[in-house]
């Protein structure tokens, strides 16, 4: 039988106590249907928690502005070492690892004007979200694999405001290794994607100069 605590060990933070006693009830509940109903539960959280994500970026919308690519991105392993290794500089000073809020994905949403990064985790619940203006890309680096391609963002320094939001400024110790977002994106319209950020950011850094 299936005991109160394998159910609460499901993680799901708001879990329903008459509905962990309808599972005790059940003594031919095995660990396949408990496996099953977690991977029910966590897709729900992930569809709920990417509706959040699609939501915060349309409130932020400026007046003319509009979506006009959004894709999904993996977060490389060197951005994740560099991510939590600062994490752990800032938290704990010199010493062992430690374990951080750091995510494992990016949703990337590209408008007309903008660029919004969202690094989220396995079940999209943001952990950050940068804010890019085309000219706040230094370089866009783009390399294609067997079945992906990498986006290499190289990007002006960063700081944190008061809504957790990363925006250009100061030195951001998170990215201060050498201030780049690297990404693995699968995307049937990548081409067009790479057209279009190109175009966008160098004409952006031609102003500028």
């Amino acid at each position: 039988m299936i005991d109160r605590d394998d159910i609460k060990n499901l993680e799901i933070q708001n879990y329903d106590e008459d509905e962990i006693e309808r599972y005790e009830s059940k003594m031919d509940l095995d660990e396949n249907a408990l496996k099953e109903r977690k991977e029910s539960i966590t897709c729900k959280i992930s569809i709920e928690n990417m509706d959040m994500c699609n939501e915060k970026v349309e409130n932020q919308l400026k007046e003319g502005e509009k979506l006009i690519y959004k894709f999904k991105g993996i977060m490389s392993g060197w951005t994740y070492y560099a991510a939590i290794n600062s994490y752990r500089f800032l938290t704990y000073g010199i010493g062992p690892l430690q374990l951080s809020n750091v995510g494992v994905n990016y949703l990337v949403y590209v408008t007309n004007k903008r660029m919004f990064i969202l690094e989220v985790d396995g079940y999209y619940e943001i952990m950050k979200e940068y804010v890019f203006e085309f000219s706040d890309i230094t370089k866009f680096n783009h390399k294609k694999k067997k079945g992906y391609m990498v986006f290499d963002f190289h990007h002006k320094d960063l700081k944190n405001d008061e809504s957790d939001k990363y925006i250009v400024g100061t030195l951001n110790w998170a990215f201060i290794f050498n201030n780049r977002i690297i990404m693995k994106v699968n995307q049937s319209n990548i081409e067009e994607i790479v057209k279009f950020l190109d175009e966008k950011i160098s004409n952006a850094s031609s102003k500028i100069v």
